[in-house]
């Protein structure tokens, strides 16, 4: 860099943009990891309910699928101070949508079933068929999973369903391997077999193939509870196989987790 330029830049131009940009003490962002909402619709929901939040508090997006990340930026100690109030209200909006305030990168799906039971000492169990074994190495992929991880079991063929889960054969074939009837047997099975706390099943139809006019393709079937509670849901996830077995785990980790912090809300991804 030329002499001349150098006493220019230090002189001149950074006095001049360090008076233009905000103080960088009162320079303060907020993130929050959010689960459940599209980009789109988290804009439309801020702007719904939360149509008078102060212009002095800048709101930004960033997907990061599954994730949505909510970012609140104050540039003045006036609106750092008004954050706070506003942080209530977004919570009170978003609810259980919010997963936490990221404060490191490790705010996932995942991470946040793992806390939930090492706090409450639980252990946790999965019964897997069209996710062929992805949510238990959602969470066995976690250092220390196995403090919180008891067992996985993929059982892919209704013959396994009934070996490894004993699913009852009567109930294989009355309803099916995708019916609310099996999920809640594969259910039961893990949970007795593993001795686990907290059991989360899945079974469905993947794709591309298999699909019939009363179980299209996409149609799944998840329970998850523990031995006393066991609930269940019914999703067709529309998409290619990679991305329905990734939208399954997704959504049932965060029924799991919404069932460990005894979420009273309804999650907007269910129809």
């Amino acid at each position: 860099m030329p002499s001349e330029l150098k006493i220019m830049l230090d002189e001149e131009i950074i006095p001049y943009l360090k008076k233009q940009l905000p103080p960088q003490e009162f320079l303060h962002t907020t993130r929050l990891q959010t689960y459940g909402i599209g980009e789109s619709q988290l804009q439309m929901i801020m702007q719904e309910h939360l149509a008078d939040l102060p212009t002095t508090i800048e709101v930004g997006y960033r997907a990061n699928a599954p994730t949505v990340e909510l970012k609140l930026i104050t540039n003045t100690k006036a609106s750092y101070q008004l954050k706070t109030t506003w942080l209530k209200k977004i919570h009170h909006v978003l609810n259980d949508h919010i997963l936490g305030e990221v404060k490191t990168n490790d705010l996932t799906l995942p991470m946040c079933v793992y806390k939930q039971l090492l706090e409450k000492k639980l252990t946790m169990t999965t019964a897997e068929s069209c996710t062929g074994g992805l949510l238990a190495s959602k969470i066995t992929a976690l250092a220390g999973a196995s403090q919180v991880f008891e067992a996985g079991y993929v059982t892919y063929s209704n013959k396994m369903k009934n070996k490894m889960l004993s699913v009852p054969q009567t109930t294989l074939d009355n309803y099916g391997a995708v019916s609310k009837e099996t999920v809640l047997a594969m259910a039961k099975g893990a949970l007795s077999h593993s001795g686990a706390d907290v059991v989360l099943a899945v079974s469905g139809i993947a794709g591309p193939t298999g699909g019939t006019q009363e179980k299209p393709l996409g149609t799944v079937w998840l329970a998850w509870g523990d031995s006393s509670t066991l609930h269940t849901q019914h999703f067709v996830v529309k998409g290619t196989r990679l991305y329905f077995q990734k939208t399954v785990a997704a959504r049932g980790l965060d029924l799991v987790r919404r069932f460990l912090i005894k979420s009273p809300h309804t999650p907007l991804y269910i129809k």
